[in-house]
């Protein structure tokens, strides 16, 4: 994802984390 500009980074950052917990979350569920 290199949508956003660089000064974005918080936001690419915050949404990596995201992610990173909705897979997380996914993996627990189907468990």
């Amino acid at each position: 994802m290199h949508y956003f500009p660089a000064r974005d980074d918080d936001y690419r950052n915050g949404a990596k984390v995201a992610f990173r917990h909705l897979l997380l979350w996914i993996e627990k569920n189907h468990t």
